[in-house]
Order: C-alpha cells, then structure tokens, then sequence
C-alpha cells in the first residue's frame, strides 16, 4: 500500500479506520510511562485500558476521524488516531464515553480529561486535523515505523483538496524536538496540576 508515493517497509500494510479494539489495546501498552497518561489514568493498566477503549469508540465517530494501524508481519505495531476540529461526535456517542470512563476509571479521570480538553482547544485552529496518539510497541521502536505513520497522515492533512493545520499537544518534552525537526512549531503551553503540556502546529507553508 502507498500513500501518495510513500512506499511501506516490507512486510508492512496500515489499515484505515480498522474495528475498535487493537489500536486500543494497542496505545495502553505504548502508553504505559508516557507523561500525560500518567497524569491522567494514574498507574493502573486497567484505566488506561478502559479511557482508550472508551476514547477510540468515541473518535471513531467524531465527523473527519481517521484512525491508522500498522501491521508488521501481520501483527499491530503501531497505531495513529487523527480527528478534525471541524465538529464534534453525536451527543449519544459522547454520553457513551462519559458513561465507559466512569465506570472503568472513576470521575476523577472524567474531570482530568474534560480539564486538559478546555486547555488544548485554545490552542486548536479552525478546521485543523488533531494529531490525537501516537504510539509504538516497545517491541518495534527505533525501526522507523512511527515515522512512517506520522508522514501517512501529514501526507493526507497537508495535501489536496482539503489542505488544513496540524495541531497535536504533548506532555513529553522529548518529543517537543522531535516535532520541531518535522517543521512544528510551538504554540504556546499549558498547565495542569503540575503536568506541563505543549501544543504545536504545522501547516502547508512551513
């Protein structure tokens, strides 16, 4: 599979929007030390587990959402969830999200959540494509592959018809540079709690 002239590693497909489950799955283990997750869900496997089950099926139904899973040999190993700040989910499907966190993680991770939410979107410009997750298995890192993801869906937000921003944030001041190198720029940042959160953008001109 390639997308715009971007040929995959060998042995190597990324399926698009595939069924809920091993992205998920998928980002709870990728996640497991990152900064902002810990924040959020505190140690325990189990709520990381349940906010991204929960999360995915909620994205999966945000207008523009497009999610990415690499296949390494016919096994996931890397996973890119991207949205559109162009509207939100249905009203159901945000209930439906509400509900699975209280219940898997507790309201503390409802609160934390709707928190740095209404943070990031000062932050978000109109019309721009969320870079949500990006995440790795431990297993695959160093090889390439999570670059070769993040270009998938800069390829697809920066060229054609539809051309708009990129904005992600983060809460891991190493990948501050590693964006900088791919022509992100900061935005500004953002505080929670003691958890020190960065939002940056890209756009076709840089």
């Amino acid at each position: 599979m390639t997308n715009d002239g971007q040929t995959l590693p060998a042995g190597c497909q990324i399926l698009l929007n595939p069924p809920t489950g091993p992205s998920a799955d998928l980002l709870t283990d990728a996640f497991a030390d990152e900064p902002g997750m810990r924040w959020l869900c505190g140690p325990k496997r189990s709520h990381r587990q349940a906010w991204f089950a929960a999360t995915e099926r909620l994205l999966a139904q945000r207008p523009g959402s497009r999610r990415y899973l690499l296949l390494r040999d016919g096994r996931p190993v890397a996973t890119q969830w991207a949205t559109t700040a162009i509207g939100p989910p249905p009203v159901t499907a945000q209930l439906g999200w509400l509900a699975r966190v209280m219940i898997g993680c507790g309201p503390a991770v409802v609160s934390r959540t709707t928190a740095y939410r209404r943070k990031e979107e000062v932050f978000i410009p109109p019309r721009a494509t969320i870079l949500e997750f990006l995440g790795v298995l431990e297993a695959a890192r160093g090889t390439g592959l999570g670059g070769v993801l993040l270009r998938w869906a800069l390829i697809e937000a920066l060229t054609g018809p539809n051309i708009a921003p990129v904005h992600l944030s983060t809460a891991d001041p190493r990948n501050v540079e590693i964006y900088r190198h791919l022509s992100f720029k900061v935005d500004g940042s953002f505080s929670l709690s003691g958890l020190q959160v960065t939002a940056m953008s890209l756009t076709a001109a840089n």
